[in-house]
């Protein structure tokens, strides 16, 4: 190698060191690599149960699978975002805050589920089993229980600054699946159904051991939480992410209420993508959260450095989806290519203001603009839900994909006017 070469990949080399240094880059990425792993190899997974079962199987399993992450982020009382944002400052009370989140989710989820379960015969016939035969009852109000624990143990790593261990838990998980998809996708919806659930069940035991035992007492400094102002954050943030959850797991849903069971398959696969490209913008977000959290005076330079490391990765990706989509979606078959095809382009487009959207619910949840937080989630809910339930009677999975992404739009120009408002953050009562 010449002199000058090895100078300039002495050069980048340094960049890439630097760049990696800090820490919002760097928990930032590697939540991404957890969520490209997930989102990755959570469409393999769907990829592999198209493959291995007909239309009518996947989308009973889809949909069950759907209201099983609705259930639990209803029931979740939004409580991983409030790991993020006080277990940096909670210091020796970090255990206590964590546990106590375990305890308040899993009560409301198991109250949930049960519900849901014994009233599906009313409003779902293909759903309807989970009401008629106790042994599905059961199997998905502990599916759900799980379910939430995982999510908000995620939280945990998050905020003790241990988002690494995120990235490791998400690898695993997602192999788990695949390897128990392979024997169990043979048994129809029961086995696609446990393939996606009990991998997150499995991995609960050996997360909180480490997480208990090692993470949290170095999470946080000497301080504490005020309870009232946890309380009320908490509140507010549940409010607004109640939004936020049904916009992300209603929609499958949405099809499934207006349409047959194997157009919410050919909609799921494009949604599984979407929702993917969706997690580089909630990754760098939550990466945010964490480190503006006790040093709100960076959060224009920290808000500045995620936006533009997520557009450098949701923009070309964007790309690919709208030119490659069914070629893309014919690795689950030609049905799904030929159904779903202008679906996911429209759909994909919908990750652009979802960044912008994502950065101004982080930077409000930093500053605790808590009337913000909850409208701006709320918004992106009523319009893009409201808008792809109403077009998706007449006009099938091409019809959801513009109500969504058209409510996306709309939103992401209003966060945008947020974000301007926001530049200079008011003193707020963030404990020490």
């Amino acid at each position: 190698m010449s002199r000058p070469a090895a100078a300039t990949a002495r050069t980048h080399a340094a960049r890439a060191r630097a760049h990696m240094a800090a820490p919002l880059v760097r928990n930032g990425y590697f939540l991404l690599l957890a969520s490209v792993a997930s989102s990755g190899f959570g469409l393999l997974f769907w990829v592999v149960a198209a493959r291995s079962a007909d239309a009518q199987t996947v989308g009973v399993a889809a949909a069950l699978f759907s209201l099983v992450m609705l259930v639990s982020g209803l029931s979740q009382l939004s409580l991983a975002t409030v790991l993020m944002r006080f277990v940096p400052v909670a210091g020796r009370h970090a255990r206590r805050l964590v546990a106590t989140g375990y305890a308040a989710s899993a009560s409301a989820t198991l109250l949930l589920s049960g519900a849901v379960a014994a009233t599906a015969p009313l409003w779902s016939d293909d759903l309807a089993f989970l009401g008629r035969e106790p042994l599905w009852a059961g199997s998905f109000v502990l599916a759900a229980v799980a379910w939430s624990i995982f999510v908000l143990q995620d939280g945990a790593l998050t905020g003790a600054r241990a988002s690494k261990w995120v990235a490791v838990e998400s690898l695993v998980f997602s192999l788990g699946r695949l390897a128990l998809l392979v024997p169990l996708a043979a048994a129809g919806v029961a086995g696609v159904f446990a393939a996606a659930v009990v991998p997150a069940a499995v991995a609960l035991i050996p997360v909180n051991v480490l997480l208990f035992s090692r993470l949290l007492p170095a999470g946080g400094g000497a301080g504490g939480v005020r309870r009232r102002e946890l309380t009320r954050f908490a509140a507010s943030n549940y409010t607004g992410s109640l939004f936020a959850v049904v916009a992300t797991f209603a929609l499958p849903l949405v099809v499934a209420v207006s349409g047959s069971a194997p157009e919410v398959a050919y909609f799921y696969a494009a949604w599984n993508l979407t929702v993917g490209l969706q997690l580089v913008a909630t990754s760098m977000m939550s990466s945010l959260v964490v480190e503006a959290a006790d040093s709100q005076v960076a959060l224009e330079r920290h808000a500045r450095t995620a936006l533009r490391g997520t557009m450098r990765l949701v923009v070309p990706a964007v790309l690919v989806l709208v030119a490659a989509a069914p070629w893309i979606l014919a690795v689950f078959g030609r049905d799904y290519a030929d159904e779903g095809t202008w679906a996911l382009r429209i759909l994909a487009l919908s990750a652009l203001p979802n960044a912008v959207i994502a950065l101004a619910v982080g930077a409000a949840r930093v500053l605790q603009r808590l009337s913000l937080l909850v409208w701006l989630q709320a918004g992106v809910c009523l319009l893009g839900v409201g808008a792809a339930a109403a077009l998706a009677g007449p006009y099938g999975i091409t019809g959801a994909g513009i109500g969504w992404t058209a409510g996306q739009m709309v939103m992401g120009a209003v966060a945008g006017v947020c974000l301007l408002r926001l530049r200079r953050p008011e003193p707020t009562s963030v404990p020490a």
